[in-house]
Formats: C-alpha cells, structure tokens, sequence
C-alpha cells in the first residue's frame, strides 16, 4: 500500500506547492512594482538638483566674468535644446551657458516672494537670497542670486533653494 501512494506522490506537485509558489512571485512582483516609482522619482529629483547647482555655478561664473555684475533680473535665464544661457542685456555682457536636461525650464523673477515653480521647473531671483526654511519670501541681497526649485517626496511636493 506505501508504494502505491509513493507513487502517486512522485508524479506531480500538489495544490499547495504551486499555490506557495504563485504567492512568492506574487510578493516578488509587488515588490519590484512598489520600487520603480520611486526610483524615477529620485532619478527626476537628482536631475532637478543637479540642474540647479549647474545654473548657479553659471550664474557665479557669469559674475565673475563680468568684473561682478549679476544676471539681468528680467530674462536672464533662458533654456533651449537643454541649454540654460544666464545672461545681461548690459553693453559687452558675456553670457554663459550650461547644460540642463531637456525638460528643465529655467525662469528669471525679481521678487521676494517668487511663484513656486512646478516639477522640473527652476525660477532663478537675482538679488534675494534663500532663508534658513528654503521658501519665500526670501531675503533681499544686491550681491546674490537665489535658485528655488521642486523635488517630489513621497507623493508631496518639496521647496528647496540654493543660493549663491
């Protein structure tokens, strides 16, 4: 009789095992799908942040470049094909470029209290700089650029500011 149900035993998987089965590679799934968001979130974030640290070293260079004179406070950052050009409408003004990625936009305000950019969106304020809570009203500096953008963070949006 033990050799009849061995055999019968040997010839397949039961129920159970495949159920077993299908339920790791169902929390296997889960899984995986639960991660990708949010690594393309840190991925735009990272890009975002990165794009913003180029322009304001573009802005520093721009400075310096031009014997301490700032960005125009209207229109002077501008982006297009991935390129942001910080610039002066000032007589023998020398522009500077930098590369973003294509779906950042660049905005130049000149206000203490600068509408928040969207996602992938960088609004530079020429002569503000940012305060300890990184969002506006930010405080007024002749000699300083401010650099606000938004990251996401965990389904909520996040300010965050650099200054020069």
């Amino acid at each position: 009789m033990k050799n009849v149900y061995k055999q019968k035993r040997e010839q397949g998987f039961t129920i159970i095992e495949v159920l077993i089965v299908l339920a790791i590679a169902a929390l296997i799934f889960l899984i995986v799908f639960l991660a990708v968001p949010a690594l393309n979130r840190n991925s735009r974030n990272n890009a975002i942040k990165h794009d913003a640290a180029d322009i304001l070293s573009a802005v520093q260079t721009f400075e310096s470049n031009n014997n301490g004179q700032l960005p125009a406070t209207s229109g002077g950052c501008g982006v297009a094909n991935g390129s942001a050009t910080i610039s002066n409408t000032a007589a023998n003004a020398q522009a500077n470029s930098v590369s973003v990625q294509p779906s950042t936009t660049c905005s130049s305000v000149s206000a203490a209290t600068p509408a928040t950019p969207g996602l992938n969106a960088i609004a530079v304020d020429v002569g503000f700089d940012c305060n300890g809570a990184n969002v506006p009203p930010f405080t007024a500096n002749t000699r300083s650029v401010a650099v606000y953008f938004v990251v996401e963070s965990g389904g909520a949006n996040v300010k965050q500011c650099l200054s020069s």
